[in-house]
């Protein structure tokens, strides 16, 4: 996700970050530190991962996957080549 976000933060590109209301405040608060705008979502990962996939749909945003998606993976793969 750091790909993500520094692309993101070069380009000026909004994100939101869907999570569970559940999620820890010490993630909550790392994600819009990031510069994320985050969707709290009553329930479970389940949820917002619904909730993610309704407002890809209703307002056609792009949806990246947080860890089930071939250009994650590979970034994941390469994150120390980065530093």
């Amino acid at each position: 996700m750091l790909r993500v976000w520094r692309l993101r933060q070069k380009n000026g590109i909004k994100s939101l970050i869907c999570l569970p209301d559940t999620a820890p405040i010490s993630k909550v608060e790392a994600t819009k530190r990031f510069g994320a705008d985050v969707c709290l979502v009553e329930g479970c990962y389940d949820d917002a991962y619904r909730k993610a996939l309704e407002l890809k749909e209703s307002k056609g945003y792009t949806f990246v996957h947080p860890f089930d998606d071939e250009n994650v993976i590979a970034g994941q793969g390469t994150i120390a080549l980065e530093y």
